[in-house]
């Protein structure tokens, strides 16, 4: 501080603003948001909506970097240990990835590789069962700048992007003025279909009532209406709770479209019917493109989820649930998730990175709980881990690569220092012990030579 300068004046000098950053509140990953920081906080945001504002604004972890046994360590000894845990493990599993950058998911994608573990995501890949919809029917989809320039009807199915992504509608769907929809959200036609009114319905200029737990009644309702098939009115009635009527003038909405949207939430492929009910979403997509341009975009999860289903299929060949053990990569979306392996006891370790629990169900929590395991990222304070590495908040903290929700990677610009080791860092460790004492094992394994 220079002479007769004040501590409020030093502390307006300590700002600093950081523009351009991309926001991790939710998977929309808008990155025009500016940020003022002072003191390692962020104090004030300007773009962001209210998911992001929170996101930048939650304060950073304390801690120790490292417990072992729930007692502070070194980071090398937590390595270590956790190494040996692992690479001495019959069936460990990795699980979590969704909340960390891509380059720390292709590390842990090695480890499960080095170890012969079980692989999966938070959800079981990038959109659980519905994600075996693009083996069985295909899928026609488009980034979120083709929907912004180009489509003038937008159908939201079971879904509150209002809620769950708040700036989808004014950024990048119902308002902005593209290059064909010039007029913006008066040159849109906005259709709800819920089981009840939603903030996006109040947006809407129509909302078509579903009677919950007949989507892929409704759906094959709107494909045999696309490809002229005779209904039973009252049969439509009963399935869905709708006219057959309000059906027609939806399928004619669709097809009478320049090009249209539809705008889903993935958890459709987890409901009662499963991926069924996504397979047929992606159905009416594929009759429709026999009348005019039509694509469908999923409304992924929070956080890097679509990028963890992007890595891990780079580096496996499948989006999640993928068995190591034989030494090459085995996906079985029943059989080889986290929670299937984790309830039927296949597990006797596991590494957590970035992992959210909540998708588990309570009884695979429980087991978890007895595993030992090793736990990695911004909220990692397990003190009943055999080790526990706290990270710094990816995208924050520390930078990497997300995929925003139509699959388009984005650079991350941390707007705080990282006061603590990154993801990226203690996985390359890790990674290169696990190696170490994997091969020092087969080395033991080979018979010496006459």
């Amino acid at each position: 501080m220079t002479t007769g300068e004040s501590a409020p004046s030093a502390a307006k000098h300590s700002e600093r603003i950081v523009r351009d950053a991309t926001c991790a509140g939710c998977s929309c990953a808008c990155d025009d948001i500016e940020l003022t920081t002072r003191a390692g906080r962020v104090v004030s945001t300007k773009n962001a909506c209210e998911l992001g504002q929170a996101w930048f604004a939650t304060a950073p972890a304390g801690g120790p970097s490292c417990l072992v046994a729930g007692r502070p360590a070194s980071v090398d000894e937590g390595i270590e240990r956790a190494a040996h845990l692992l690479a001495g493990a019959r069936r460990p599993l990795v699980y979590g990835l969704t909340e960390t950058s891509c380059e720390a998911m292709r590390l842990a994608a090695k480890i499960a590789d080095w170890i012969g573990g079980v692989i999966d995501t938070a959800g079981g890949g990038a959109s659980g069962l519905g994600g075996l919809s693009l083996h069985g029917v295909g899928e026609v989809t488009c980034s979120l700048g083709e929907i912004a320039n180009r489509a003038d009807v937008l159908l939201v199915w079971r879904a509150n992007p209002r809620v769950t992504h708040p700036r989808h509608f004014s950024r990048y769907s119902l308002e902005p003025r593209g290059r064909f929809v010039p007029g913006g959200r008066s040159d849109r036609t906005c259709i709800v279909v819920d089981a009840a009114p939603t903030e996006s319905a109040a947006a809407a200029d129509r909302f078509v009532p579903l009677r919950a737990g007949s989507d892929f009644e409704a759906l094959w309702i709107l494909r045999a209406i696309v490809r002229g098939v005779p209904l039973d009115g009252a049969r439509v009635l009963a399935d869905t709770g709708t006219a057959l009527a309000d059906w027609q003038t939806l399928a004619d909405e669709l097809k009478g479209a320049k090009y249209a949207v539809i705008l889903f939430d993935q958890a459709l492929g987890n409901a009662r019917a499963g991926h069924v009910q996504v397979d047929a979403l992606w159905a009416l997509v594929r009759d429709l493109n026999a009348h005019t341009r039509v694509a469908a975009a999923p409304l992924s999860a929070g956080g890097n989820a679509v990028g963890a289903g992007a890595v891990l299929c780079w580096q496996t060949g499948a989006t999640g649930a993928i068995d190591l053990a034989r030494g090459y990569p085995r996906y079985s979306p029943e059989e080889y998730t986290a929670e299937a392996v984790l309830t039927r006891g296949e597990v006797d370790a596991a590494l957590l990175v970035a992992a959210d629990r909540r998708p588990l169900s309570a009884a695979a929590q429980n087991r978890l709980a007895r595993l030992p395991r090793v736990t990695i990222g911004s909220a990692s304070d397990d003190s009943t881990a055999e080790v526990a590495f706290r990270t710094a908040l990816v995208g924050r903290e520390s930078g990497g690569t997300i995929f925003r929700t139509d699959g388009v990677p984005l650079p991350l610009r941390p707007a705080l220092g990282a006061a603590g080791p990154t993801d990226v860092e203690i996985l390359t460790r890790l990674e290169r012990r696990v190696q170490e004492l994997r091969a020092s094992a087969d080395r033991g394994k080979t018979p010496a030579r006459a």
